[in-house]
């Protein structure tokens, strides 16, 4: 009895890292994270058949694109390449992990721009309302019902001001 509990409490502790880490996918990458300008435009009520093509168009590009870097920026940006035998090279790691970041904010500005140019101006607003209720959320979801209910005037008068 005593050896089944601790089997029982070891799967515990190792299913529980698991989901931590992010190992529990349910798949293989078939739920990786789209974007999350890409799920609310799908979310709109009024797309076309050919906004919904160049939709399925741009992320099958974005997933091959992801499968031919396949890891490259993980090599690059490894600590390893920035240790030496006198210790850590900071200043390189830092640059090298500056332009890492550069690169992936212009690639999700072209891809943001690239996805706007196919949406017509009354669907960019109804996109853009939805990205900020759902940022709200997001920013509301780990405080307390008592502080959700505090904050929530002030959150509802910034958002009419604009």
């Amino acid at each position: 009895m005593r050896k089944f509990l601790i089997g029982l409490a070891a799967i515990a502790v190792l299913t529980s890292s698991l989901n931590a880490m992010g190992g529990d996918r349910g798949g293989k990458g078939q739920d990786r994270k789209k974007h999350s300008i890409i799920k609310c435009v799908k979310q709109l009520d009024s797309l076309t058949a050919e906004q919904n093509r160049h939709i399925k168009v741009l992320e099958e590009k974005a997933s091959k694109k992801r499968k031919s870097r396949g890891g490259k920026m993980m090599l690059k940006g490894s600590v390893a390449n920035f240790l030496t035998e006198k210790g850590f090279d900071r200043t390189a790691f830092v640059k090298t992990h500056k332009e890492m970041m550069a690169k992936k904010v212009e690639r999700k500005a072209s891809m943001i721009e690239t996805v706007i140019g196919i949406l017509t101006p009354a669907q960019i607003k109804q996109l853009k309302s939805m990205i900020q209720v759902k940022m709200t959320k997001k920013m509301f979801k780990h405080l307390s019902p008592e502080a959700v209910l505090e904050l929530r005037p002030h959150i509802e008068k910034k958002a009419l001001v604009k």
